[in-house]
């Protein structure tokens, strides 16, 4: 349970400094947020289908006892555990996309000031 609260902070706090860092056009920060989540994702990921199947045997048996289900399930857990990096990828371009719109019409609202 403990875990997971942490888990939790450590999400929600990381989606604040990329949102933080990308409107202070830190990109570097940005990105180095995106590989923070993403990292650990993957670590949890190999470390957790390399021990379930450990051989083509052990992935072969995983498809006989659970069938279509079994595999819709690893997709969906892939999905799941994989999907806070993607939102992080998400925001960090939509942002960077708004702040480059926002610049682009500061820069012709100055030059037909002058």
């Amino acid at each position: 349970m403990i875990y997971g609260i942490l888990i939790f902070i450590f999400l929600i706090t990381s989606f604040v400094m990329q949102y933080w860092l990308t409107k202070q056009k830190k990109y570097v920060g940005s990105v180095i947020m995106v590989a923070l989540v993403l990292i650990p994702s993957a670590i949890f990921l190999f470390l957790n289908y390399n021990d379930a199947f450990d051989s083509v045997e052990g992935f072969a048996f995983f498809l006989e006892n659970y069938g279509s289900s079994g595999v819709i399930a690893l997709i969906l857990k892939t999905g799941l555990i994989l999907f806070p990096t993607f939102l992080h990828i998400v925001l960090f371009f939509y942002l960077k996309l708004k702040n480059k719109k926002n610049t682009e019409q500061m820069d012709k609202m100055i030059a037909s000031d002058i």
